[in-house]
């Protein structure tokens, strides 16, 4: 049978280990009502598919997943909050067929609500990935055992930082960073029998620090002690690992918070005498959360933490890569076990790409400057294009004057977007110029050859500031 989505293939597989059929289920769903599921209809529409599922999930208090991280963004107008799946506006007019495996996702409703081991299997959609930054929810790779902690290592001027591991029963990952000296080229994980898996890079970025991904198919032996050796070492860096933080529900994981279609999760970890906080965002699967305030050059206000008798405690972030969601605090010692902790975060800069490439088209002068003043959409932002301009010391280039009605009250405010030279496999270069007070888009240059009378390109992203506060207890 062919599936419409991962999501049913997973539900499809619980039917499966259920020992039911179609029949069966449905008799155990009990809230498929005559006009949702008729015998000789198997295809419901799509509104009638996500009513179901929605109530069927709101029932086992167990997140929707196929809403939370596969639906497609709506185009809300300018200021609006980012939609989840399930507040969208539906669309008018003649319902559209869904194929017969979708009926299974509402029908397995009873048996979900009736078997832990039904709520145990969805349950583990959700791993917490410390180091990584990340709450995994996908059954395709299980992890199985993390580092709780980074663990350093340091020789001389060089020095080494295990940020994190992740041991999958397919897929495992390690995320390392380093200061002085070359990456690390080769890295093997060794059990306590003397098993070593080598782990293959797979991404590496250097400056005058470096940090590097490496990872291994396969499953791994873990045994209560390993080590990590690095570029064929005999010896290796001690590590620990433990199994990973499961949950049914991400409110289970820490303290969730939502607003403006934004949701966050704060998540505490200990490290050592430190708390490490991580930040978890629930968006579609279209958009992400590029920045949160924590960096000097985020240009958003930034984050606050403070103890319960109001004082500000320094909020402090890895020297080295650190990830964008993450940050951690020096707990007072001693410290009262009663005391707890605010985290306060203003806004938050959040990247939307749109479902296709949107074209862009403007008239620009063979000479001197031409007035535009016209506006275009770009995912339900609008901007206005106010004039073009040819350059005299350029003359194959063309600067556009835009206004993209930045408005710092709105829930959420376009600020930047950047043309997507990739979309017609042609080369090209633009730069851009910004407002100092607000980081919004002022100006764009593009090359534009002479004679041109008018310049296209596409926007696939748009770069948004979306306001909160969202305030998080935090408890260390």
């Amino acid at each position: 049978m062919k599936f419409a989505s991962e999501e049913e293939r997973r539900l499809f597989r619980l039917v499966e280990s259920a020992g039911l059929d179609v029949q069966e289920a449905a008799r155990l769903a009990g809230t498929v009502t005559p006009s949702e599921a008729k015998e000789d209809d198997v295809s419901p529409d799509e509104e009638t598919i996500a009513r179901i599922r929605a109530r069927t999930f709101a029932k086992l208090g167990l997140p929707d997943t196929a809403a939370t991280h596969s639906a497609s963004p709506g185009s809300p107008g300018r200021g609006a909050p980012i939609q989840p799946a399930a507040d969208r506006p539906r669309r008018p007019g003649r319902r559209r067929a869904v194929p017969a495996a979708a009926l299974v996702v509402c029908l397995l409703s009873g048996w979900l609500a009736a078997s832990p081991e039904g709520r145990a299997q969805v349950s583990k959609l959700l791993q917490f990935v410390p180091g990584f930054g990340t709450v995994q929810s996908d059954e395709r790779n299980t992890v199985l055992f993390v580092l709780p902690s980074p663990v350093f290592d340091g020789e001389g001027s060089r020095s080494v930082e295990i940020r994190g591991i992740s041991i999958g029963d397919r897929l495992s990952s390690i995320a390392l960073t380093g200061t002085g000296g070359a990456p690390v080229r080769s890295l093997e994980l060794v059990n306590e029998a003397g098993t070593r898996y080598s782990f293959q890079a797979s991404t590496t970025v250097t400056s005058e620090q470096w940090t590097a991904g490496y990872y291994r198919y396969g499953p791994i032996e873990v045994t209560e002690r390993m080590s990590v050796s690095f570029d064929g070492a005999a010896t290796g860096i001690p590590v620990t690992l433990t199994p990973t933080t499961e949950a049914g529900r991400i409110e289970e994981l820490g303290d969730t918070r939502e607003k403006n279609g934004v949701v966050l999760t704060a998540v505490t970890t200990a490290r050592g005498a430190k708390t490490n906080v991580t930040l978890v965002p629930q968006l579609p699967a279209s958009s992400r959360i590029e920045a949160y305030g924590f960096g000097a050059h985020d240009g958003l206000r930034p984050p606050r933490l403070t103890d319960d008798t109001g004082k500000e405690v320094p909020i402090k972030r890895d020297e080295t890569f650190p990830n964008a969601n993450e940050f951690w605090f020096s707990p007072p010692s001693p410290s009262p076990k009663s005391i707890g902790y605010t985290l306060a975060i203003p806004e938050i800069s959040v990247v939307r790409r749109a479902e296709k490439p949107i074209k862009v088209t403007v008239p620009i002068p063979q000479t001197g400057a031409l007035a535009v003043n016209e506006r275009i959409d770009l995912l339900g932002f609008p901007v206005d294009v106010l004039r073009a301009e040819r350059l005299a010391d350029a003359p194959e280039s063309v600067r556009i004057d835009l206004d993209p009605l930045y408005d710092e009250t709105a829930p959420e405010s376009l600020r930047l977007f950047f043309p997507d030279f990739s979309v017609e496999g042609r080369g090209g270069g633009s730069s851009a110029k910004v407002d100092d007070t607000s980081r919004a888009i002022r100006h764009m240059t593009l090359e534009a050859p002479a004679g041109a009378k008018t310049v296209t390109f596409y926007v696939s992203e748009v770069h948004t500031v979306v306001r909160g506060p969202w305030e998080f207890r935090l408890t260390p």
